[in-house]
């Protein structure tokens, strides 16, 4: 009996017998490891660019309005006591 395969590489999906004479080749499970771990790696990295960018972008929007943003913290903070009071 010959080795029995199964597994993913890439979008392709492989399974079979290898005495079966196919010349497609058989993923292992090798394969199929360092595919979903390049997949991972890929997703990971392209989230992490992503998170980036957008921080960024954000950044670039709320700039001019920090000086106002600063102070609207700073009276809401001086403010809640008597506002609780009310």
């Amino acid at each position: 009996m010959g080795h029995f395969y199964f597994g993913v590489v890439g979008e392709y999906y492989f399974r079979g017998d290898t005495r079966s004479g196919s010349t497609k080749r058989l993923a292992t499970i090798d394969d199929v490891i360092i595919a979903r771990m390049q997949d991972a790696m890929l997703q990971r990295r392209w989230t992490a660019l992503l998170l980036v960018v957008v921080t960024l972008g954000f950044g670039l929007v709320v700039w001019p309005y920090l000086g106002a943003i600063f102070w609207s913290v700073v009276l809401a903070i001086v403010f809640a006591p008597l506002q609780k009071k009310i």
